[in-house]
């Protein structure tokens, strides 16, 4: 029961994690702030993709370390519910099948939409795209 108890508050505060510290650098990565855009020439906004890209890298690094995280809770969260299913076995029948099974398995479903929410908002945002191939036509340059 510890353990489920422990997965639980983990998958709850990953979620948690990831919707305070990063969906709002993530839904407003690439704005300039203003209202209306300006067109600008080129030589002055000249290498702001890449600052921008190259600004937000720990961002990114920090992401990757909490969806590694996230990658470890779910393949444990498998595990234990994998040595735990025995569909004869009394105790699982009359505690962990009426009680914890489906709160589990709910639990973990909305760290998974959280993360197909995070997709969706890189997918809807162009501006990782065209930044990050200005950031790797830099170094192509040097």
């Amino acid at each position: 029961m510890s353990v489920f108890c422990f997965l639980q508050i983990e998958t709850y505060n990953l979620k948690h994690e990831i919707e305070s510290r990063f969906f709002d650098p993530l839904i407003l990565f690439g704005e300039s702030g203003f209202v209306f855009e300006e067109a600008s020439d080129d030589k002055e906004t000249a290498g702001d993709h890449e600052l921008q890209i190259s600004r937000s890298i720990k961002v990114f690094s920090e992401f990757l370390s909490v969806i590694r995280r996230i990658v470890d809770l779910s393949k444990n969260i498998v595990y234990q519910m994998n040595g735990l299913y025995q569909a004869k076995d009394k105790v699982y029948q009359n505690s962990f099948k009426k009680m914890i099974y489906f709160e589990i398995f709910d639990n973990f479903g909305e760290i998974l939409t959280t993360l197909y929410i995070v997709d969706l908002i890189i997918q809807e945002n162009t501006n990782f795209v065209a930044f990050w191939e200005d950031y790797t036509q830099m170094f192509l340059m040097a």
